[in-house]
């Protein structure tokens, strides 16, 4: 009894982008603490007519009390789908990767340090010398265009700025002749105001000498009565 082991899948979805079919699991397993994964995967690839290594059980955790599992698991069309589009980690724990060995946290972090210090030393000795001076014939490449770039712009600024000093030439010039006129016409009207005040002067000098006769003549006619 205790070795009995039942294994229902639902909420089955087939993704066709990921090439895979995608389910929850749920394991019975009375009398037995956990069911191994592989077991999982012979169970699921005999219930789906496929292979166990394209089935990829996770996310498994018991109910309380045991008796009962409850995960999910994915099961693709082929191994290649599954290596593409499986994360590393779950690949290395199913067994269909190699887990790389980078070595113990400290030890990487002192490489790192160590080639820092050489960093140039490594990139001058390095054997992609060829590269660099590729890359460094690049650049420079890259600077001549922007130099070329540069004068062009020096060349218009130069070519805009004689264009500017001209036209501030020429409103120079109209300015003096504007100053010229003005005087002229200032000058102009001065005279007018002189012969009008010259004019208003002999009028008046006129009036006074009328008004002199005038009465010079009505002296003569009242003597000339008065005999």
């Amino acid at each position: 009894m205790g070795d009995v082991v039942t294994i229902r899948t639902r909420k089955v979805l087939s993704n066709r982008l990921l090439y895979r079919k995608q389910m929850v699991v749920e394991v019975l397993h009375p009398g037995r603490a956990t069911v191994p994964k592989t077991d999982i995967r012979e169970k699921i690839a005999k219930l789906y007519k496929t292979t166990p290594d394209v089935v990829i059980p996770f996310g498994f955790q018991s109910a309380i009390g045991g008796g009962k599992t409850k995960g999910f698991a994915l099961v693709y069309d082929t191994l290649d789908y599954a290596k593409k589009f499986e994360p590393k980690y779950r690949l290395i724990r199913m067994g269909l990767a190699q887990k790389v060995d980078k070595g113990g946290r400290k030890q990487r972090k002192e490489r790192r340090n160590r080639q820092k210090k050489f960093r140039f030393f490594n990139v001058v000795m390095s054997s992609n010398v060829g590269l660099q001076l590729d890359e460094i014939s690049k650049y420079l490449d890259r600077m001549k265009e922007q130099k070329r770039t540069t004068e062009k712009c020096i060349a218009d600024i130069e070519k805009d700025r004689a264009g500017l000093e001209e036209r501030i030439e020429e409103m120079r010039r109209r300015k003096d002749e504007l100053d010229e006129r003005l005087r002229v016409e200032q000058e102009r009207l001065l005279r007018q105001e002189r012969t009008i005040r010259q004019g208003e002067a002999t009028y008046a000098k006129l009036m006074d000498s009328s008004q002199s006769l005038v009465d010079f003549m009505k002296k003569e006619y009242q003597d000339t009565r008065r005999q």
